[in-house]
């Protein structure tokens, strides 16, 4: 978070319009959240329904109605530890309720989440409200003269990190989250602690740090941050529920579960421990997903989609364990009938219309988003070693490609393009028993290298 000097808090924020679309969220009158206010406790362990400061109005009941239907279930899709679960259901709401910093942040948050999908006529009320809470959150925080607890600064860092990447900003989420780490980092280092903040040391260390050990995984990922995951920060092995509840929920627990494995285990350092180590885990997950999908046969078609690819992702990554440590190109062969399989699924996605289409159901599972069909079809197109195969994975990722628009997929295709041409330039002299010259493969690189002075 950038220190920035405060001005004054203006904490109105711009009226909304009266009349809505009819799918947007209504306001709720104050009346209604009276009579379901809750007392918000410090021991409280229920999740809470609503929850809303003093200085009530209709711009933060709205956003905060939004940030808990809709907002919230997005959250806890990219991190469903128990953990997270604890500081989105619980801490968030609480110091929603008496910090005013934060309450100015879920306005932001929310507004830039609705502000996705809104109409031309809600988008520049909506950009206005989320801008309004933004600035005022970085004007408490930047004020010297307000006293605000680690507890206060990490959940904002929290928030902004969504809201930025709501917005697709990855530089400007990677610079709150490295500001939240260094806090959590000092907050560690320091011995002296008074009795009174022993509640808020336990909710750094047991909650807010596995939180942030797991945002620095993501982002240690990622091209677009600098972030380098140092391993200090305690982070929590994923626990399995007995049994799944929703779609949204099995793609969450993968995710945290394939995280959790990268940032213990680098790809190239998989030998056949670690192999050992991660597999019964990800076969219980898997247990579980064909548990839940047992009756998929009569849900809705994009439903089925969505299963088949989550059994993709399993097919794929066991792939990948089972072959990335072989020195030897050719232990991927075995595979084919696999990799048929990927590719069958993979293209029913891509040619299926409701695929493309926007959900507004905070549950549903995106097909736009991670994991998506692009790692299956880069696998393929990298890995598999049949040529038709190859080309059809190609040919997948640029129809994904032209549908959604991500620049990934086009990408990836240039990338697989390179090694295949670079594979099959060499497939006569191979095929007579003979080698490769080293001018030969250098050629097939030259195009996408740069010139050398």
């Amino acid at each position: 978070m950038k220190t920035v000097r405060h001005y004054g808090v203006d904490q109105s924020g711009p009226p909304l319009p009266t009349k809505l679309p009819p799918r947007d969220i209504q306001p709720v009158s104050e009346a209604a959240y009276k009579q379901t206010h809750l007392l918000v406790t410090r021991s409280g362990n229920a999740p809470l329904s609503h929850c809303l400061p003093s200085n009530f109005n209709a711009t933060t009941a709205r956003a905060f109605q939004y940030f808990r239907e809709k907002t919230l279930p997005m959250l806890l899709y990219v991190n469903p530890s128990p953990a997270a679960n604890y500081v989105f259901q619980h801490l968030i709401p609480q110091t929603f309720q008496d910090q005013i910093a934060v309450k100015h942040a879920i306005v932001a948050i929310a507004s830039a989440h609705e502000l996705l999908s809104s109409n031309a006529d809600r988008a520049a009320t909506l950009t206005d409200i989320a801008l309004h809470g933004y600035g005022q959150t970085l004007r408490i925080l930047g004020n010297p003269s307000v006293q605000l607890s680690t507890e206060v600064m990490l959940v904002s860092c929290i928030v902004f990190i969504g809201y930025e990447t709501l917005l697709e900003s990855p530089k400007n989420a990677s610079l709150h989250l490295e500001n939240g780490l260094r806090m959590i980092r000092q907050y560690k280092r320091t011995t002296s602690k008074s009795r009174a903040a022993a509640f808020e040391e336990s909710v750094v260390s047991v909650y807010m740090e596995p939180v942030f050990a797991h945002l620095e995984a993501i982002f240690s990922k990622s091209s677009a941050s600098d972030i380098e995951e140092a391993g200090d920060l305690s982070y929590h092995p994923p626990v399995l529920p007995q049994q799944f509840n929703s779609l949204l929920e099995v793609r969450g627990k993968m995710l945290e579960l394939w995280m959790h494995f990268l940032s213990k285990h680098p790809a190239d350092s998989i030998d056949a421990a670690t192999q050992l180590q991660v597999l019964p885990t990800w076969e219980q997950w898997y247990v579980r997903l064909l548990h839940f999908t047992r009756h998929s046969r009569t849900w809705p078609v994009r439903d089925q989609l969505q299963a088949r690819l989550l059994c993709v992702h399993y097919d794929m990554l066991n792939i990948a364990l089972q072959c990335q440590r072989q020195k030897d190109e050719t232990a991927w062969d075995q595979y084919l009938d696999k990799f048929q399989g990927i590719l069958a699924t993979c293209y029913d996605i891509c040619h299926n219309p409701e695929t493309y289409q926007r959900s507004q159901d905070p549950n549903d599972m995106d097909f736009f988003i991670a994991p998506g069909v692009l790692p299956p079809l880069w696998l393929l197109g990298t890995s598999c070693r049949d040529p038709l195969m190859r080309r059809k994975a190609v040919e997948l990722l640029r129809i994904h490609h032209k549908r959604c628009g991500h620049m990934d997929e086009c990408s990836a295709v240039a990338q697989i393009e390179v090694v295949v041409r670079l594979e099959e330039h060499g497939i006569p002299l191979a095929r007579a028993c003979g080698d490769i010259p080293k001018p030969t493969v250098f050629e097939s690189w030259s195009p996408i290298l740069p010139s050398q002075a």
